[in-house]
């Protein structure tokens, strides 16, 4: 990763979805990159967390 100190926090809800991820990202799970299966409706976050926020789809991941 190029920026150590940045913290990336993936947020997906379909089961399947989720799972393509941890295997794209499995170098950087635990160290940078966080994966959480959740309900963007119902975030398991405190408000005013994060410093910036992305939504996008990825269909082919």
């Amino acid at each position: 990763m190029e920026r150590p100190d940045v913290k990336v926090i993936v947020v997906d809800f379909p089961e399947r979805k989720f799972k393509s991820r941890a295997k794209v990202f499995r170098d950087f799970i635990g160290t940078h990159v966080y994966l959480v299966h959740a309900d963007v409706t119902s975030l398991p976050f405190q408000d005013q967390i994060f410093d910036c926020s992305d939504v996008s789809t990825y269909s082919g991941l």
